[in-house]
């Protein structure tokens, strides 16, 4: 509890230090818990017999874990090397349904071995395999470092995607104290997260406020040179599987701090103190954007693009026309845009929206909690936008 006369200044930088901010010990559990898993793994597909990596990915990489709860979680993918040329050479959509069953396959199998190889890693006894929309998943607990680890094969955008944030944070350190801070309000208010705009949702939408407002840069739109990977799109409705392609993707941005700020870097931008453009994102998604009408981007700008409509920069023509040659998936976006309440493009991934479960009741309840943040920080009252 801060006096009132405490600066938000003061109250933001000691809330991110003290509460925010994962301890030594949070990291150092994390790492040893990933190290197992990754020796593990490479002894159990030595490089004689096949190449992997083995990549976490997720909060605990971007920067974006919450100091305790946060930290016993960890997400890895189990990246087999040939896995590009396995989508380039074999057809789209039969290939899919091959990969997905051999995917569990693979789960299956590491099920059994993994303990074998590593007393601590332990799958969990209730449902250790899980299918979810993005393929299947095998929960593993270890119990010595008390970490919850999600592994999953061959998902090789999320490292990139956390890599991304991870870059924004390390270049603003004002973006990342308000990922923290907006994560954590988020957290607090809507408790069912079936109800709630996921984590990674809020951060794009933050990266993109920060971007219309020229505080961040569009890191993918600096000039960098193209590199393009392949990758596996699996729909599924529930646990049915519903149908897959072999896709195509840019993952190049920048990273290098001196070329973004020979690009970039606004020093009038700079003196823009954190609480301002805390109460800003607040205020500028209750009285500026329309979910109705734009969709959200962090790519390149602009960062609100027309939902509907005629206009240049469109959802349409970004998106759905993109995606024409793969008419399931195009389909079924079509149908997610007509129903949710937010658009939300992944900057790696036009076919997905990261923020389709969202409903126009969930959203009117947002607006209500965007009102209430804004009148405590009127009120210089950091903490009560939590309550």
């Amino acid at each position: 509890m801060f006096k009132e006369e405490t600066p938000l200044s003061e109250q933001i930088a000691a809330l991110y230090q003290d509460d925010l901010m994962p301890t030594e010990a949070d990291l150092s559990r994390v790492q040893s818990a990933f190290n197992k898993l990754s020796k593990a793994l490479h002894q159990l597909y030595p490089p004689q017999n096949c190449l992997i990596s083995v990549v976490p990915y997720g909060s605990t990489i971007n920067g974006l874990a919450l100091k305790g709860e946060d930290m016993s979680d960890l997400d890895v993918t189990l990246v087999f090397q040939n896995a590009a040329e396995w989508a380039k050479n074999v057809g789209q959509e039969i290939f899919s349904i091959q990969q997905k069953n051999r995917e569990r396959d693979f789960l299956d199998y590491l099920k059994v071995m993994l303990p074998q190889k590593c007393i601590d890693l332990t799958p969990r006894a209730y449902q250790p395999i899980q299918e979810t929309s993005f393929g299947a998943l095998l929960h593993i607990d270890d119990a010595t470092d008390k970490v919850s680890i999600e592994l999953q094969i061959n998902k090789v955008l999320d490292p990139y995607n956390s890599k991304l944030i991870q870059t924004y944070c390390l270049y603003d350190i004002r973006f990342h104290q308000l990922a923290l801070i907006l994560k954590k309000w988020n957290k607090s208010h809507f408790k069912d997260n079936t109800k709630r705009i996921n984590s990674y949702s809020i951060t794009l939408m933050l990266i993109a406020y920060l971007q219309h407002i020229k505080i961040l840069p569009y890191l993918q739109q600096l000039p960098v040179q193209r590199q393009e990977i392949c990758y596996f799109k699996h729909v599924f409705k529930g646990k049915a599987y519903q149908f897959g392609y072999n896709m195509k993707t840019d993952i190049a941005f920048e990273t290098n701090p001196e070329s973004i700020e020979k690009g970039f870097r606004d020093k009038e931008r700079e003196q823009i103190k954190v609480e301002i453009l805390l109460a800003g994102f607040f205020d500028f998604y209750l009285e500026t954007f329309q979910p109705q009408v734009h969709a959200i981007r962090i790519c390149k700008g602009p960062s609100f693009i027309q939902r509907v409509g005629i206009m240049h920069h469109n959802y349409k023509d970004y998106v759905l026309d993109y995606l024409a040659l793969y008419p399931k998936l195009q389909s079924k976006l079509q149908d997610d845009e007509k129903r949710s309440a937010l658009v939300l493009i992944d900057p790696f991934d036009k076919g997905y929206n990261p923020g389709k479960t969202v409903s126009k009741g969930d959203w009117q309840e947002y607006k209500i909690q965007f009102q209430s943040a804004l009148e405590a920080l009127k009120r210089n009252r950091l903490d009560e936008i939590f309550c």
